[in-house]
């Protein structure tokens, strides 16, 4: 069988489902952490803040100038941080500090200072009016401190405003000299650089690239005549040599008698051409594939025309004979054409590297452009810099003088206290309400984030899907949550009602201990039981008894629970007789579910062989319950022993169905040996209790090859892509049924 490791996701779904099955980890959290941010937000001290309204009064020459066309004064948002510096100046401060006592008297002035800065409080209001407000424990005192503060200001503005702006004009001057002597320096370096670097520079990067072209070429056809040249000059030599060999009495020359055509001359040059080509180049250099094609065209051209005489045929046609003077002068004329080709040779070796040393100074420029470039485009983006803070600093000149033609003509700004400040009625902070209002946020996402990591670090299966994903076991049913009491709604059977075999106390026993298809036959879960009763009906087949061994990987996962509810599920199918066996000799519990009398029924059949088996069994109904024992020492011994082999054989002659109850697989070997006597094995997986390496060491230590699959128990339907539908059925079907009673 295949199991596979799938981690968790991490997805909003995932996370809410995580929320609402862990609500503890999400409800406590919010809680506790609620209450505390109360209790701190009640312990919070009280702050009030006083207001006062200021506005600025207007002469009526602004008015005028505006219907002129000149600008009025800036509004308040503009004066913004005058209006900052002007309140916060130290002065203005430590006036108030001495007029009220709102700190003691060893408090540090500096220390004081600086902590007012942060109670005092400037607030936009419109265009032309804004609030000065203050904040501190005393109600009385805070009113007090924003008036006085508001009476400063509109003395300090008045009083301050001239000398501000001589100040400001001087350092507005002595700043736009300065950069001004920077411009006209980075003016200066920029025309020398382009002066040192001359033909470098990369708007002469075209025109070089274009010489660089025209003295390649040109470079190439002298390379081309020494090529001519030097192909001559061995023909030449090799004539020459020929004529050495030859007797100086006779010489004889066979000359065809026709002469080649223009064309055969060219293609005869051509084809040198292309072998000197590819002797000095690669196949990618462009002249070769020209020259190739027009050798092509040549060839054709030399194939149409007339057929020029073999030299046989010119030979026996005609030949001449050269007396040995003739050959003495021919001999000469070749010494004289190779001469003449050697101090040509000569005079184009100095030409050809004077052509290579201008085109390397040409490249170096090329090369060289890329970096001017960058060294000219920094300078000027500096010079534009400096150039764009004088312009800036320029318009704040204008403005200033601006202003201060306003502020002689009466234009500038005048504040006066349009509302002086009252004493607050009620609190300005702490806000306790939205304090905890973000302290329950808070603490229900970390609690929320609390239930994701504990998801995360669960190992146990959360859902059928989520088991599917481990393993290619079946999964033969999906058992949801059964409660200890009943959620619907229906009655129990009153004393005297009901069957026979089942008192009233049973009853409410079997209630109490989740036999839910017993005491709740309509129920979800107790269907589920019905459908795992049919399948394993249909896994096993026909066959006239047959044995089912119920366990699971460990203690506490519903095996024994899971046995008895569907024990009664077979015997209320109608198979015929059903026998609950309790072979947990460890530890039986069977009798603990069925309120029944514990008793060492089995131990007393393996004991005794011949023993009634219907004196030991209990039966409910059509299921008989044969309880275990615990008096042997070697249980392992006694499940692999003779007699539990024909004890099983008995009790297949018996009953048409018998359900093992056996202990867990970790960590004895009893349901090894339990489910050798059986037809399949059913193992029992608890939603979110059996974990993930559990279940597989126990898979991976149980031999049994019959196991027929795996119900899974204590499943939230809640939570599953199921749940619309099964809740469709609670409310209708099923509530309609205990409604009328069946």
């Amino acid at each position: 069988m295949q199991l596979t490791e799938v981690a968790k996701g991490a997805s909003i779904l995932a996370i809410l489902d995580a929320a609402r099955r862990r609500k503890f980890y999400v409800i406590v959290p919010a809680l506790v952490l609620t209450v505390c941010v109360g209790a701190f937000a009640s312990r919070l001290p009280n702050s009030y803040r006083a207001q006062a309204l200021l506005a600025v009064e207007r002469p009526p020459a602004s008015d005028l100038l505006k219907m002129g066309g000149t600008p009025g004064p800036p509004g308040i948002q503009e004066q913004l941080r005058v209006i900052r510096e002007t309140l916060f100046a130290r002065p203005l401060l430590q006036e108030v500090l001495k007029e009220f006592t709102l700190y003691g008297p060893a408090t540090d002035p500096d220390w004081a200072t600086e902590d007012m800065k942060k109670r005092i409080r400037i607030q936009v209001e419109g265009t032309d009016a804004f609030y000065i407000g203050f904040e501190d424990g005393d109600r009385q005192a805070v009113a007090e401190v924003a008036n006085r503060l508001a009476e400063l200001f509109v003395k300090s503005t008045s009083a301050s405003q001239e000398q501000n702006v001589e100040e400001a004009a001087g350092l507005l001057d002595q700043e736009l000299a300065r950069l001004r002597d920077k411009l006209a320096d980075e003016d200066e370096e920029i025309k020398e650089y382009k002066q040192k670097v001359g033909e470098e520079l990369p708007e002469h990067l075209g025109t070089n690239l274009k010489l660089v072209e025209a003295l390649e070429m040109r470079l190439q056809a002298k390379r081309d005549s020494i090529g001519e040249n030097q192909a001559r000059r061995a023909q030449v030599l090799e004539e020459m040599k020929g004529l050495q060999k030859e007797p100086a009495q006779e010489i004889q020359r066979e000359l065809p008698v026709e002469e080649p055509t223009a064309e055969q001359k060219a293609l005869d040059e051509k084809r040198l051409k292309l072998k000197e080509l590819e002797a000095k180049y690669t196949e990618q250099y462009p002249e070769i594939p020209r020259l190739r094609k027009e050798i092509a065209d040549l060839e054709q051209a030399v194939a149409a025309g007339p057929r020029r005489k073999s030299r046989s045929d010119a030979t026996a046609a005609t030949s001449r004979r050269y007396p040995g003077p003739d050959a003495s002068m021919r001999y000469l004329a070749l010494k004289g054409e190779l001469e003449g080709i050697d101090q040509r040779l000569r005079s184009y070796a100095p030409e050809e590297k004077a052509l290579q040393a201008e085109i390397a100074s040409l490249r170096q420029r090329v090369a060289s452009a890329p970096k001017h470039e960058r060294a000219l485009a920094e300078m000027t983006r500096e010079q534009a810099l400096t150039r764009s803070q004088y312009q800036g600093l320029l318009e704040k000149q204008n403005e200033m003088k601006m202003a201060e033609r306003l502020r002689q003509k009466g234009q500038s700004l005048v504040f006066k206290v349009v509302e002086p400040a009252s004493v607050p009625s009620a609190p300005s902070s702490p806000k306790r309400e939205r304090i905890l209002l973000l302290g329950f946020v808070g603490s229900l996402g970390l609690g929320v984030v609390l239930a994701f990591l504990v998801e995360q670090l669960d190992t146990s299966f959360d859902s059928a899907d989520d088991f599917k994903t481990f393993t290619n076991l079946p999964l033969l049913a999906v058992i949801p949550s059964v409660r200890s009491k009943s959620r619907s709604g229906r009655k129990l059977p009153e004393g005297g009602k009901g069957d026979p075999h089942l008192p009233q106390p049973n009853l409410r026993h079997l209630q109490k201990n989740r036999v839910v298809t017993v005491t709740d036959p309509g129920a979800i879960a107790s269907e589920q039981y019905s459908i795992l009763a049919m399948k394993l009906r249909w896994h096993l087949g026909e066959a006239p008894s047959r044995v089912l061994t119920v366990t699971s990987a460990s203690g506490g996962e519903g095996k024994t629970l899971t046995a008895v509810n569907l024990s009664f599920a077979l015997a209320e199918s109608g198979l015929g007789k059903v026998l609950l066996l309790d072979a947990d000799l460890r530890k039986p519990r069977t009798h603990e579910y069925l309120g029944i009398e514990p008793r060492p029924a089995l131990s007393n059949l393996l004991q005794d062989p011949e023993r009634d088996i219907y004196r030991e069994a209990v039966r409910l109904k059509d299921l008989f319950v044969i309880p275990g024992g615990s008096d042997f020492e070697n249980p392992v011994g006694v499940l692999g022993s003779e007699r539990m082999r024909r004890l099983v054989e008995r009790l297949r002659l018996e009953f048409r169905f018998i359900v093992l109850d056996a202990p867990p697989i970790l960590p004895i070997a009893d349901p090894q040996v339990l489910a050798g006597y059986a037809d399949g094995v059913l193992l029992v997986v608890r939603a979110r209790r059996t974990r993930r390496e559990l279940f597989k060491h126990a898979i991976e230590s149980f031999r049994a090859t019959n196991v027929l699959g795996v119900v899974l128990n204590g499943a939230d339907y809640a939570g599953s892509r199921y749940a619309r539908a099964y809740e469709y059925y609670r409310r209708t079907y099923y509530k309609q049924n205990i409604r009328t009673g069946t």
